[in-house]
C-alpha cells in the first residue's frame, strides 16, 4: 500500500513537471539536451530519478531491482523536429553550435533557396536585413547560382555563407554549388524550422 501511495505521489509530480515544461519557450526549451544516464535502481526512486525520468519508468515507480542503463534524460530538446537526426545525417547539415557562431558575425550572409510563396509565409531575419539573400534552387539545381550569378549574389568567396530552404535538400544542393565554385565557408543550417530552433 505504501508503495503504490508513492506512485501515485511521484505520477502526480511528474505530471505537474512536464506541463511547466510544455508551457516553456522555444528560447528555454533549447537550453536542455540530450545526457545519458546510467542508473541502478535497488530502492524507489531517488529525488534525481523524480527531476530526470527515464524511459523505463514502470520499475522505478515500483523501486525494482532491475538496472536501468543507458537511458536519457526527459528533458531532451523539445523544440527541434523529430525528424532532424534523419534529415540532418542524408543532408550534410551543419552542427547548430557552428550554424550559431556563423550567424553571430555582421559580415555572414544568410541564403535562402526557397521558392517566393514559400519565403512569403515567413523567413529567418538575420540581425542585419542586408545579410538576408535569396536565390531560388530545386535539389536538383540552383540557376541563379551558376553562370556568375553567384558571384553577383555574395562578391567575395572568403564570406560565410548560412543557407537554409524547407527542410534541408536544396539547401544541401546551394552548399554543393558554392563549394564548387570556391566559396570556402559555407554552412547548410537545414530547414527554417530547424534554424529558428537552434
Amino acid at each position: 500500500k505504501h508503495q503504490l501511495n508513492q506512485s501515485i505521489t511521484i505520477t502526480m509530480m511528474r505530471r505537474s513537471l512536464l506541463s511547466t515544461l510544455a508551457l516553456m519557450t522555444p528560447s528555454a526549451t533549447r537550453a536542455f539536451h540530450v545526457v545519458p544516464v546510467t542508473t541502478v535502481i535497488h530502492t524507489a526512486p531517488s529525488a534525481q530519478q523524480l527531476l530526470w525520468p527515464t524511459t523505463t519508468t514502470t520499475s522505478a515507480m515500483i523501486g525494482s531491482a532491475r538496472p536501468i542503463s543507458s537511458s536519457s534524460i526527459l528533458f531532451a530538446s523539445t523544440s527541434l523536429p523529430s525528424d532532424y537526426d534523419e534529415r540532418s545525417k542524408a543532408n550534410d547539415f551543419d552542427s547548430p553550435s557552428d550554424v550559431l557562431k556563423a550567424l553571430e558575425s555582421p559580415d555572414t550572409i544568410v541564403l535562402d533557396v526557397r521558392s517566393a510563396d514559400e519565403i512569403a509565409q515567413g523567413k529567418y531575419e538575420p540581425k542585419d536585413p542586408a545579410q538576408w539573400k535569396t536565390s531560388q534552387c530545386t535539389p536538383q539545381e540552383c540557376p541563379g547560382l551558376i553562370n556568375g550569378g553567384s558571384e553577383k549574389l555574395i562578391p567575395s568567396k572568403d564570406t560565410t555563407v548560412v543557407i537554409y530552404c524547407g527542410s534541408g535538400i536544396r539547401a544541401n544542393r546551394a552548399k554543393q554549388t558554392l563549394m564548387e565554385q570556391g566559396y570556402k565557408n559555407v554552412l547548410n543550417a537545414g530547414g527554417l524550422k530547424d534554424l529558428n530552433a537552434y
